[in-house]
């Protein structure tokens, strides 16, 4: 089993009762160390994060040098690609 330990908790807990926004963070940083020379990275399920947290999300693929296919259910009418740097 795996065990997230957070700063402001005393014991670990297990990492699937750990909120999804925070699983997304904590398997970036994992599959960033471990990513190669492709620098391609495909997300499912990202409408887990809240407005905030999906704005923060985009800064941070910017910086990140990687590219990021997210996918993520929306209330749109139809196909929405959303470049965040060019």
């Amino acid at each position: 089993e795996v065990m997230y330990q957070p700063d402001t908790l005393d014991a670990p807990i297990p990492f699937d009762q750990v909120n999804t926004q925070l699983q997304y963070r904590i398997a970036l940083k994992i599959a960033a160390m471990g990513a190669g020379t492709l620098g391609l990275m495909v997300l499912d399920n990202t409408e887990a994060m809240d407005e905030k947290n999906w704005i923060d999300f985009k800064e941070a693929v910017v910086d990140s040098g990687f590219q990021i296919i997210a996918a993520r259910v929306d209330n749109i009418d139809a196909l929405d690609i959303e470049p965040v740097s060019t």
